[in-house]
């Protein structure tokens, strides 16, 4: 069976990424297409041939992709599938909208519908009304094209439901074994990892945290790094971006994971457990399904800081067993994951793979 993998960008480092990588293990000897990819991905992939569109000369010669926005689906479209057997497409963008004939089998795994699309829309009357509309036609003709649509939790199975209508089958993203071999230890900090954008809330987590004079430490990289770092006080240490030894170490010396925004899914939290940490959340998103209440974590419901030094001021991480997390966080793990989404593909193929 000829198997192409396709992803909206090798650009950023989140999670959808780390997915997609975990796919060219599942099927190493699939074809890797994305429009444009970094020096870092060329590397990662440096025993595979990543296929890339038009725009990547664009990319290497601007050094900004996100300009290149309005050429993303057409740089999907521009792909030639006719040789595959099974196309697996990793969308939280545009790569859904490849165009496959009918012997090709389409499978999409929705992050979640474009968010620049449905959700964080900043309205600027004509200058977004009129592009806005456009790319939402394109967008709803794209979500026809695959034939199976998995999704990684409730939150953009939703979303797919209310945008495109069409249903989808949840499949959570997993753990990295590597974090359960965590060692047991007595936290002095509570933590964030998130990249460093503004819609992830993360001021909210260095107001409480310098209202309570509580130890945080945040690591990550991003656009809102220098906002950040000017809110924080002396008890903010930001790590920047590190490797997974590290991040191991950081769970493992912290009292809790904060995660302040709202995400479709949210590995991190997950992570968190598989360390045997808890994880303090807002109560909206992928958390919902990877957080038990009172067991493994605790929520706050408003969006603001106020709401979350209310959990923090009565936090006792003493209340939250070792095991229950890490018991929780197994239920998501990368057997489980590799199984079922095996399961799918043979399925459909009528074969064992």
């Amino acid at each position: 069976m000829k198997i192409a993998l396709v992803h909206d960008d090798l650009v950023q480092r989140g999670g959808a990424e780390s997915v997609f990588f975990h796919l060219s293990c599942i099927f190493p000897r699939a074809h890797i297409y994305t429009s444009v990819a970094s020096g870092y991905w060329t590397y990662r992939f440096r025993e595979k041939k990543i296929n890339t569109s038009f725009l990547q000369k664009l990319h290497k010669k601007l050094g900004v992709y996100r300009i290149l926005t309005p050429l993303f689906p057409l740089a999907m479209e521009s792909f030639n599938f006719d040789s595959y057997d099974l196309v697996i497409s990793n969308s939280a963008r545009y790569s859904h909208g490849i165009i496959t004939k009918p012997k090709t089998t389409h499978i999409s795994y929705i992050h979640s519908p474009p968010r620049q699309l449905w959700s964080h829309i900043k309205f600027n009357g004509l200058l977004t009304t009129l592009p806005l509309s456009i790319g939402r036609i394109w967008d709803f003709i794209a979500s026809t094209r695959p034939d199976i649509l998995l999704c990684n939790s409730k939150t953009p199975q939703s979303r797919i439901k209310k945008y495109w209508n069409r249903d989808s089958i949840i499949l959570y993203p997993y753990v990295k074994n590597i974090f359960f071999t965590c060692k047991e230890s007595k936290g002095s900090y509570y933590l964030i990892v998130s990249r460093l954008a503004k819609w992830k809330n993360i001021d909210i987590a260095i107001e409480a945290c310098n209202k309570l004079n509580l130890n945080l430490k945040i690591v990550g990289d991003g656009p809102d790094k220098k906002r950040l770092e000017i809110l924080g006080k002396s008890n903010v240490r930001f790590l920047g971006r590190i490797n997974e030894d590290k991040l191991i170490k950081c769970y493992q010396e912290s009292i809790a994971l904060i995660v302040p925004q709202e995400e479709d899914f949210g590995i991190i939290s997950l992570e968190a457990q598989a360390c045997g940490k808890p994880v303090i959340a807002y109560a909206k998103g992928g958390v919902l399904e990877t957080v038990i209440k009172g067991k493994t974590g605790e929520f706050f419901y408003e969006n603001d800081s106020e709401s979350l030094c209310s959990v923090l001021r009565s936090f006792d991480p003493g209340l939250y067993s070792r095991n229950d997390c890490i018991n929780n966080a197994r239920l998501f793990d990368q057997k489980t994951f590799d199984e079922k989404l095996l399961n799918i593909v043979g399925n459909l193929f009528n074969a064992k793979l």
